[in-house]
């Protein structure tokens, strides 16, 4: 997380650059405090029809500037050199976002709730994040499965082991068995597929394509928004998942109940 200022500030006034910083927005309190918002921002609905500011390939400056933000929550991995300069210029306050681990999802709910002064409805989204977690640490089965996340078919794109998802799911044990280094998601080869260990596949529900799949594995769907995001929704994704998995007979570790 990194956080811009040159004066301490309690924001009346947000904007979000990406579709995860507004609902950390949101699940930090200050969805009330909202005036603009990233293109495809879904969650909450009232985001809907909120200004849009623009998206990681371009932000729309004008708006920015007619919008007067105090505050601009942006995913550090998606924005423009060139815009960020323009937004430190402007004098706004910017805060990056990219959890990639519970805490420091936790650790970003906090710090924004600081900032927009609504620690009580984040002191609740993080006791909610905390149950999930127990609850995710319940459905490990002791047996580790193999789960292969496939983001895209042409090219063949894959979630690597850096990214809040696959951090969430170990807690009930499934571990994601793609080595493509501190990359959070890489294009990788059929070659590659083919020798990589894996028990199940997971696809987005919404995707438009069939994963490419030469052991014939499980395939798994689950809600891309939920799971793609890191914000406190992905923990019901994972939760999700991981029960499909505990429930599943062709998994290794099922057992009868």
């Amino acid at each position: 997380m990194l956080f811009v200022s040159t004066q301490p500030v309690h924001a009346l006034r947000v904007a979000t650059l990406s579709p995860h910083a507004t609902e950390l927005v949101w699940f930090a309190g200050g969805g009330d405090q909202l005036v603009g918002v990233s293109a495809f921002s879904d969650f909450p609905e009232s985001a809907i029809n909120l200004p849009s500011i623009g998206d990681a390939s371009a932000i729309d400056r004008e708006r920015i500037i007619s919008l007067d933000p105090e505050l601009l929550v942006y995913w550090s991995n998606g924005i423009r050199p060139s815009d960020l300069a323009w937004l430190r210029n402007r004098g706004i306050a910017l805060f990056a976002s990219n959890p990639v681990t519970i805490d420091e999802l936790v650790n970003e709910l906090q710090s924004l709730a600081e900032l927009l002064e609504t620690e009580e409805p984040a002191r609740k989204s993080i006791e909610n994040i905390r149950e999930k977690e127990k609850q995710l640490r319940a459905l490990d089965r002791g047996i580790p499965v193999h789960m292969i996340h496939q983001l895209w078919r042409k090219p063949l794109i894959v979630l690597g082991k850096q990214d809040l998802l696959p951090q969430t799911l170990r807690l009930c044990g499934i571990e994601n068995p793609v080595g493509i280094g501190g990359q959070a998601s890489a294009t990788v080869s059929r070659e590659y597929l083919h020798a990589v260990r894996g028990d199940v596949i997971l696809v987005a529900k919404e995707a438009l394509f069939e994963p490419f799949n030469p052991h014939g594995l499980p395939v798994l769907r689950g809600d891309g928004n939920s799971m793609h995001r890191p914000t406190p929704r992905l923990l019901d994704a994972a939760l999700d998942i991981c029960g499909k998995v505990r429930n599943s007979r062709d998994l290794p570790g099922f057992r009868e109940r």
